[in-house]
């Protein structure tokens, strides 16, 4: 033989079952068939899966000849071997003879027993007998395949090895269990999974793309909001000048602008008594300029606050490429399996019109991030995402809105005190002095003296009269006899 060949220029070589462009890549082709055996009667499975014969290749298997064993086919015919005409002994017996019954057939497995029990589970929710689902599925009947069904039944697709097991059977059918008959009902319809997927899909539309829509607008909005609100700017330029007043004289005077997450710094700025702070100041102001009303002019930004760019456009290419998905499925199904086979008809009306409701709100997904750029730029603070770009603004037009109603409340109690203070002062003016008595000058007039004995008088009087009275009590009681 000649030089082998030069190696292949640059990179690394394919990597196994990986072809170069441009390279004619050999057909892969399985060993030799097996030699057909056929038993003399019917015999017991064994149940295994076996290995296809084009991925026997570079195995064990491909060294192993199960023909050149030596094994005594006899002996497993009569272990093994079913008669034909197994007699079950205990039949009722008839006119003096028993009537034999013949055994109830068994149900026949292929599939393996713990994959056939997961299928099995899942098919127990569905509730739909193998051929009315495969109807349910050619027909896209949304009144029976509904998203549930159809993730279920994509979760419970036959496996290539499984349909090989399948297309091998050549027995009873009737006789196979119910994840055996499902499986050979639907491993006909062609692209099977991709239809399930597309059409679940289809289901999801309306409202992924109502949700996506929504939020797009909304995003949009609020930065065409920001951008156009003068009272922001002017609001703004008040706290810029307020800011530059306070900072006279220092580092941190002299500014032309500031980052916008300052404007939540407001309320951290103390007035002397500790009652109040610039942001109650700047309310103050605001309310006296009649210019509170900055909310009014950003009616969006609240719910951008909640639209994450990112997501909204992660969750755009999602819906895009599934649009594609459908494409490329109707691509393959260029025409119906059967007249039952209602796909092609049905999603190709849903492709057509989708694709321009897609294309349009592509169109606004595209602006998002220029149009926000824009504005974010024109404040001087590039590094802010979106979201936290609008959190900042909501928050501060909120806590404006607050230190307002504070501010008004705080007036309300200052206004009462005043009034209750003015009132007790007008009640203290109005009382009528009291009456002071002049001892020496009674003394000078000779009224003290009179008036010490009338008083001296009146109280032995009193004390006489008691006495008196006590007396005549005791006088009354002793000629009553009553006690006292």
């Amino acid at each position: 033989g000649g030089p082998p060949p030069p190696p292949m220029m640059g990179g690394f070589p394919p990597a196994p079952g990986m072809s170069i462009p441009g390279m004619m890549v050999p057909a892969v082709s399985g060993p030799p068939s097996k030699k057909l055996v056929k038993p003399p009667v019917k015999m017991r499975g064994f149940m295994w899966n076996k290995i296809p014969p084009v991925k026997v290749s570079n195995t064990i298997w491909s060294d192993i000849d199960d023909e050149k064993i030596n094994i005594d086919f006899q002996e497993l015919v009569g272990l093994f071997g079913l008669e034909e005409d197994e007699k079950e002994k205990t039949g009722a017996a008839v006119d003096g003879k028993k009537v034999a019954e013949k055994e109830k057939p068994k149900t026949i497995e292929l599939i393996d027993s713990k994959r056939s029990t997961n299928v099995g589970i899942r098919l127990s929710t569905i509730k739909l007998g193998p051929k009315d689902l495969k109807m349910a599925i050619l027909k896209l009947d949304e009144n029976i395949l509904n998203e549930n069904i159809a993730g279920g039944v994509i979760a419970c697709l036959p496996l290539p090895e499984e349909i090989e097991i399948l297309n091998s059977f050549d027995g009873n059918k009737e006789q196979l269990g119910n994840v055996e008959k499902f499986f050979l009902e639907i491993k006909s319809i062609t692209f099977l999974e991709q239809r399930l997927k597309t059409f679940t899909f289809k289901l999801q539309y309306p409202q992924k793309m109502s949700e996506l829509c929504a939020n797009v607008d909304i995003y949009l909005s609020a930065v065409k909001e920001i951008h156009n609100s003068k009272l922001l700017k002017e609001i703004l330029t008040l706290i810029l000048a307020i800011g530059n007043y306070l900072n006279g004289s220092t580092a941190r005077g002299e500014a032309h602008g500031f980052k916008l997450e300052n404007l939540l710094k407001l309320a951290d700025t103390k007035t002397n008594d500790k009652k109040s702070t610039l942001l109650h100041f700047l309310a103050r102001k605001l309310a006296a300029d009649n210019k509170l009303g900055l909310r009014d002019e950003l009616k969006n930004l609240d719910a951008a606050t909640k639209v994450v760019l990112e997501q909204t456009v992660s969750d755009f290419n999602q819906i895009e490429g599934q649009l594609n998905s459908v494409k490329s499925c109707l691509e393959k199904i260029s025409s119906p399996s059967s007249p039952e086979d209602k796909y092609t008809v049905i999603m190709t009306r849903f492709y057509d019109n989708s694709e321009k409701a897609v294309s349009e709100l592509k169109t606004k997904v595209l602006k998002c991030e220029p149009e926000f750029k824009k504005i974010i730029t024109s404040y001087g603070d590039t590094d802010k995402k979106s979201d936290e770009f609008f959190m900042i603004l909501s928050k501060f037009c909120k806590q404006i809105e607050t230190a307002h109603q504070e501010n008004v409340t705080n007036d309300l109690l200052e206004k009462k005190r005043a009034e209750k203070a003015k009132l007790e002062e007008e009640t203290k003016k109005n009382k009528p002095p009291k009456q002071v008595i002049d001892i020496e000058q009674l003394q000078g007039e000779g009224l003290l003296a009179e008036m010490t004995g009338k008083l001296t008088a009146d109280a032995f009087a009193l004390k006489r009269g008691g006495q008196r009275a006590a007396r005549l009590g005791q006088h009354v009681s002793r000629k009553s006899g009553i006690g006292i």
